[in-house]
């Protein structure tokens, strides 16, 4: 669903950028952080490597977000 950054104020799209940032950030440090803890501990637990590599896409998704919101910042300054 895409969100229509032109009817937000841009304290709520100040805001939104923010969070999402923080967000996605926090959620990328959280995946690297399983999948370089599971290559280090050398054990045959795969199904913790699937969660990365499952939850990624959510990442790239966000930072596609986080780019428009700087778009529609950049064009209302």
């Amino acid at each position: 669903m895409k969100e229509n950054y032109q009817e937000k104020s841009t304290e709520e799209l100040k805001k939104d950028l923010k969070n999402t940032t923080l967000f996605t950030y926090g959620f990328a440090g959280i995946l690297v952080f399983i999948l370089i803890s599971k290559i280090v501990s050398g054990k045959n637990f795969w199904g913790v490597i699937a969660v990365p590599l499952a939850l990624s896409p959510f990442v790239f998704i966000n930072f596609n977000k986080i780019k428009e919101l700087k778009n529609e910042l950049k064009n209302r300054s």
